[in-house]
């Protein structure tokens, strides 16, 4: 299996948006998954965590190993856009108690072999 090669970058108000660095609690985020296309595969992103960049921060899971939501107030399904574009809407950003408040976003992001012609996903309810 190939190794998925991924650019990830935080967007505003959805996948069209601006690109962002920093953010306040009412800004609207998607985060944005592109990878590098492999002829015969489709591109699979699960178990997505949140954490605190403070020493002993625990990851929080919000995306299951279908890509579907945890936690459905905070954080939308995954969305594949094309075979290898992907994204999690994040309509209330999240923040940590401490002195810091950067967090750290992490997925899993895996190339899977094609079903034929089609890229398969999990439906979530």
């Amino acid at each position: 299996m190939p190794e998925a090669k991924c650019d990830f970058h935080v967007r505003e108000n959805g996948s069209d948006g601006k690109l962002v660095t920093g953010v306040s609690l009412d800004t609207s985020l998607f985060y944005d998954i592109t990878c590098k296309p492999s002829k015969g595969f489709c591109l699979r992103v699960s178990n997505c965590t949140v954490t605190g960049d403070e020493k002993g921060s625990v990851p929080y899971p919000i995306i299951d190993a279908n890509g579907c939501t945890l936690e459905e107030s905070l954080f939308g399904h995954v969305q594949y856009r094309t075979d290898f574009q992907a994204g999690i809407a994040n309509p209330y950003p999240i923040r940590f108690r401490g002195a810091s408040s950067a967090v750290i976003f992490y997925c899993q992001t895996t190339l899977e072999p094609k079903d034929g012609t089609k890229c398969e996903h999990f439906t979530c309810k």
